[in-house]
């Protein structure tokens, strides 16, 4: 994910779980249109799929982070 300029923040929660998230370079940990995140058991697996979030997110030009924030389209 260096490669695409993307940081990893990588957590864990407790014996819950683990929580991953790639912010493009620069932006500080921003909740970015294309920031990827993700939970799973292991760290492993948690790097490998919020990876393939932020990278499918690129791709797709996604406008808004998935599952963050909820928003009223009414305002907009």
């Amino acid at each position: 994910m260096a490669r695409h300029e993307y940081d990893l923040e990588l957590r864990r929660y407790d014996g819950q779980g683990w929580r991953a998230m790639f912010f493009p370079s620069a932006f500080e940990h921003s909740l970015t249109s294309h920031a990827g995140h993700a939970w799973a058991r292991s760290p492993w697996e948690a790097v490998q799929r919020a990876a393939r979030d932020a990278l499918y997110k690129l791709r797709a030009g996604e406008a808004t982070p998935r599952g963050w924030t909820i928003t009223n389209d009414a305002l907009a």
